[in-house]
């Protein structure tokens, strides 16, 4: 077996998991657990692409600082030891939920450099980290933590979520952190480096309990708006277990942007709280709020406006298929009638859409043109490891095929693939510029009796372009099963060309910990799919549990830099929107929205939306694009309000500040109009001085000929 798997770990791990009929008793788990330690170290083995990340020689000062509640766990901990110990019938209404906090990280240019920084999301009594990357100042990747000095510290703040964008369209990213049970906080970027805290902007949403963040234009004025989920009050596990949530779980929120930094809670009003999908044995819809983890704002059916999806939790409660009281956790495609109101189409129709779902990744999978996703969940590990009932593929992480209307097909898994681990955060990369997306994803769960650490890294590569993903195990040789990973980013942050991830973890086990093989689901994903059991029963009976006295460290942020050493070519895009430079422009300043569509010489189109916000985390916006052997490309920018720009020529190595120009060569123009509309537009643009002067040269060379293909099928 190749790189971190392990034939003699699993021989001597066996499969111990307490999903297993058999009764283990406390002893017999306990010499289980030291018998069955697992090789984990990483190998330098090369993946059959050529392509490994590396985290070698990127040093971040960062330790995740616990959550609030996080005294009340050590408590109930220690006085486990004591007498019967904890009753295992009551043990989700005793022990407290992340109490390790849930961090996020945001991969984006905050002081307009021309390199990617990072941010990072802290628990009560430490600061944020602000990582400026010192990339353009030095020629290498290196990073100062610049949070406290740039105002964003948010010391006080038990902060989990975080994203950004530019939200007063003054040409700097903007940084909003979610709150866990106290209000949102807007920063403003000045523009000089720092930032200002702004406690009246309307975002804060009282004092819910938020994952994650997201920005997108929903209402088409040019200004973006905010999303933020919500999930429940942490001090215990009891939402995840009971089917009337209705009083426990918070609705999600959506804020308007009405300029000057000011915005309106339209929650109500907007049909995002009216969800369709959630129905009990009967049929009957329910009027409950979904526990939503990740969520993404997108224009899942290319009609021009900003879509919005929630990836929300079945949690413990058995679905209606597998004879459970009711489905909660659907995926709610929430439609845009372009004008801010949504209607949810949940994906009810793919088998397995009830499910534990997690994060959201979008890409064109099998370049069909249509917007497809990858969908994070729970794993077909997890729930053995606990005693659950488990099929599997009932809570596989899946990708799922846009049909172009905002539906979507269900494909399943890949028969050589079989079962998946957990995931949190996602995303989809072209990791090795082949020419096709990709998908990683991590995380681990602090899973009340045990830790959940069946993920050491998954890196499914895409098959060309065909959706059919198979694990390159040997790609990401840095083991994350001992990192609680919660959230992830991606984006080029040495500028080579191939797009690298950050990833950040609320806790860590320690190195000499043993660690378990729970029961095998089939896959080549078997081998590394450990456990921790935090907990052993006290008998035979199962009745009462006890801790196992080991303590966790607390969590990392960690950079894996894409050596990028396989000889494929590449380009990146940049979106710049032009509303209040161009007349008619309608694009946001950061371009998100958009839709790029990339064409290599001889090669497929692949397509990426522009957005920003998923599982408390924020990708960079900028696109990188694998063009495989060939040496150019041409470039389709989408824009919100279906404007389309084309680009050809785009030479290998090149990046494009693409902007918005709001003459769209497929539009109904009279003689000489789209002329006329072409040399307005290059007016303002290099008034603007926005873009380059000889780019600005061959976008209207570009737009001529795409406007004569477009006419005469050229």
């Amino acid at each position: 077996m190749r790189g971190r798997a392990r034939n003699e770990a699993q021989e001597q791990a066996g499969t111990t998991g307490w999903g297993r009929s058999a009764v283990v008793t406390r002893a017999a788990m306990t010499s289980a657990a030291v018998a069955s330690a697992l090789a984990m170290s990483a190998l330098p083995i090369a993946a059959e692409s050529g392509v490994v990340f590396d985290n070698v020689g990127v040093e971040l000062d960062y330790l995740r600082a616990p959550a609030a509640n996080f005294p009340q766990l050590v408590e109930l901990l220690e006085g486990s030891l004591e007498g019967q110990g904890l009753a295992f019938a009551t043990i989700p209404e005793q022990l407290p939920g992340r109490v390790r906090g849930v961090p996020g990280v945001a991969v984006f240019d905050y002081d307009g450099d021309g390199d990617l920084d990072i941010y990072a999301t802290q628990g009560p009594g430490r600061a944020g980290s602000l990582f400026a990357n010192q990339l353009a100042e030095t020629g290498r990747v290196w990073f100062h933590d610049l949070a406290v000095e740039a105002g964003v510290g948010a010391e006080d703040m038990d902060a989990w979520g975080v994203c950004y964008g530019d939200l007063d369209n003054d040409g700097d990213e903007d940084l909003i952190l979610t709150g866990n049970g106290e209000p949102n906080r807007l920063y403003v970027n000045n523009g000089a480096g720092a930032f200002d805290f702004m406690p009246d902007s309307g975002i804060g949403g009282g004092n819910s309990h938020s994952t994650g963040c997201g920005v997108g234009d929903v209402d088409g004025d040019g200004l973006l708006d905010v999303s933020v989920v919500n999930n429940w009050d942490q001090k215990d596990f009891a939402p995840c277990f009971r089917a009337n949530l209705v009083d426990e779980v918070e609705h999600n929120h959506l804020f308007r942007n009405l300029g000057g930094n000011r915005f309106e809670d339209i929650s109500e009003t907007s049909g995002i709280r009216t969800l369709e999908g959630n129905k009990d044995a009967d049929g009957n819809a329910l009027d409950i709020a979904g526990i939503t983890w990740g969520h993404a704002m997108a224009d899942v059916d290319l009609d021009g406006d900003i879509d919005i999806l929630y990836a929300d939790d079945q949690c413990e409660i058995l679905p209606v298929k597998q004879g459970g009281p009711l489905d909660r956790g659907y995926v709610h495609v929430m439609l845009n009638d372009g004008t801010g109101h949504f209607v949810d189409q949940p994906m009810a129709e793919v088998p397995e859409s009830s499910s534990t779902w997690m994060s959201i990744a979008f890409g064109d999978y099998n370049c069909d043109g249509n917007l497809d996703m990858f969908l994070s969940s729970f794993g077909d590990y997890a729930f053995n490891n606990i005693g659950v009932p488990n099929a599997v593929g009932d809570h596989s992480s899946r990708w799922v095929l846009g049909r172009g209307d905002g539906t979507f097909e269900e494909v399943g898994l890949n028969p050589e693939l079989t079962a998946t681990p957990f995931g949190w955060g996602n995303a989809a990369l072209d990791y090795d510029n082949d020419g096709d997306q990709d998908v990683v994803f991590i995380g681990g769960l602090d899973q009340l009796l045990v830790n959940q650490s069946d993920n050491p890294g998954t890196l499914l590569a895409n098959q060309g372009c065909t959706a059919t993903f198979t694990a390159e195990i040997e790609a990401i040789p840095t083991n994350y099963s001992r990192h609680n990973v919660q959230g992830l980013a991606a984006g080029d942050l040495d500028q080579n060309g191939f797009t690298d991830f950050v990833t950040v973890s609320n806790l860590r086990l320690p190195d000499e910990l043993p660690l378990q093989l729970g029961q095998p689901a089939g896959g080549p994903l078997d081998a590394t799919a450990a456990f921790y059991p935090a907990f052993a029963p006290t008998d035979d009976s199962l009745a009462f549990w006890r801790w196992l006295g080991v303590e966790y460290g607390q969590g990392e942020l960690t950079v894996e830099l894409n050596r990028g050493d396989n000889g494929n070519r590449w380009i990146a895009v940049n979106t710049i929107g032009t509303v209040g430079l161009i007349a008619g422009a309608r694009s946001n300043r950061d371009g998100i929205g958009a839709v790029a569509r990339v064409t290599p010489h001889g090669g497929k189109t692949v397509m990426r939306p522009v957005h920003v916000g998923n599982y408390t985390s924020a990708h960079a916006r900028q696109g990188n694009f694998g063009l495989g052997a060939a040496r150019f490309a041409t470039v389709e920018m989408v824009w919100q309000g279906k404007t389309r720009n084309k680009l050809y020529g785009v030479r290998h190595g090149e990046t494009i500040d693409f902007p918005e120009i709001p003459c769209s060569y497929d539009g109904d123009f009279g003689t000489g109009q789209y002329l006329q509309c072409l040399r307005r537009s290059f007016r303002d643009l290099r008034r603007a001085g926005v873009v380059e002067r000889h780019l600005q040269g061959r976008l209207l060379w570009s737009a001529l000929v795409a406007r004569l293909e477009y006419r005469f099928g050229g």
